[in-house]
């Protein structure tokens, strides 16, 4: 009996030495590439923000903090910027995050903006994005909507002030229902730009070995059926083939040992005139500008 405890020690022993080092090699292979598309996620949320139009002559640009954010992260953002030709003395500001009857409000106030100068916020009473399940299954959001709305502005003397809005943005969470996460060495990674190349890589396999002949799937099985029924008989071998090595093992090899063995990174690259038409449909306001209750006095 006393062998058997011996043994079984040792065995527990060796497995420990085992998972210590396939952690040591996990965080110097497999993290590395994690990180690569978590950046590549980041980069893509950082590219898709825009300056909105608060009300004629400032701009603001909010980013709101996640959960799925770097623990360095500083929270939420708000930026104010003066996009107009006169200098701008004061700027008050409501921001309030809303889910049901909890409220998450926020006041703050740029002074001396001149044209083309922002200032920086941090908004520490909003909360980060964050999705979990109730008691009964349903998803709940740490805020359903949140609303940034002018107070009052001052510039070259003339005050403004306006009506309070309603209505803010809301935001929909699909990245974090719909995206692809994995965690390791206690962080969340998002792996989405490793999905898409995967999916990128089964579209190419198709395309080299049926799609050039005409044949338009991304199922094997549909693309049998059409070599057969329009008798290219030749192409069924090619059809085999891609039927084997399209499947998700074959393809996760193709895509994580380029990555693994770093000959391929994964980095985001925008698209030059992609960029400059998204600005110019965005960066002018997402809607109405606020009510001014209070015109212009001098």
């Amino acid at each position: 009996m006393s062998q058997l405890f011996t043994l079984l020690k040792l065995l527990k022993s060796l497995l420990s030495a085992v998972l210590w080092l396939g952690g040591k090699a996990g965080a110097k292979i497999i993290q590395p590439v994690l990180e690569q598309s978590h950046n590549h996620y980041l980069d893509v949320r950082a590219w898709q923000r825009r300056w909105t139009e608060l009300t004629f002559g400032i701009d603001y640009l909010l980013t709101c903090a996640s959960i799925t954010d770097d623990e360095g992260s500083e929270g939420t953002i708000l930026w104010l910027r003066n996009s107009g030709d006169a200098c701008v003395s004061v700027v008050d500001v409501f921001v309030e995050a809303s889910s049901g009857k909890r409220k998450y409000p926020e006041h703050v106030t740029a002074r001396d903006l001149a044209p083309g100068q922002a200032s920086r916020f941090k908004l520490s009473n909003i909360p980060k994005r964050e999705l979990w399940l109730d008691t009964d299954g349903g998803i709940q959001a740490s805020y359903q909507s949140i609303a940034v709305s002018p107070i009052a502005i001052t510039r070259n003397g003339s005050v403004e002030e306006f009506e309070r809005r309603n209505v803010g943005m809301h935001p929909t969470h699909i990245d974090q229902l719909n995206g692809s996460w994995t965690n390791w060495g206690g962080r969340r990674y998002n792996t989405s730009a490793i999905r898409d190349a995967m999916r990128t890589r089964r579209m190419s396999l198709t395309w080299a070995l049926c799609g050039q002949d005409g044949l338009l799937s991304l199922k094997p099985s549909e693309l049998w059926k059409q070599a057969v029924r329009r008798g290219r008989w030749s192409r069924l071998p090619r059809i085999m083939l891609l039927g084997c090595i399209s499947q998700r093992i074959p393809v996760a090899l193709m895509v994580w040992v380029p990555l693994l063995l770093r000959r391929h990174r994964i980095s985001f690259e925008p698209d030059e005139l992609e960029t400059r038409a998204t600005q110019h449909v965005l960066s002018r306001g997402e809607g109405p500008r606020p009510t001014r209750i209070r015109p212009l006095s001098q």
